[in-house]
């Protein structure tokens, strides 16, 4: 069996760039820096809330 993947676009940024009057929210899975980099694609994304999913927390 064998599965070939293909990148897609980055459906969050393309969506932060075209938003208008939207309230655009994206989920951030991390391991390291975690708030850090949770802020940082808030913003790169151009979205209005992140949120912080960590492997780090137990359960």
């Amino acid at each position: 069996l064998s599965v070939t993947l293909q990148p897609t676009i980055d459906i969050l940024k393309t969506l932060g760039a075209a938003k208008t009057n939207q309230f655009l929210v994206g989920f951030a899975l991390e391991t390291n820096n975690e708030e850090a980099n949770a802020l940082k694609k808030l913003a790169s994304k151009n979205a209005d809330a992140i949120v912080l999913n960590s492997l780090n927390d137990a359960g």
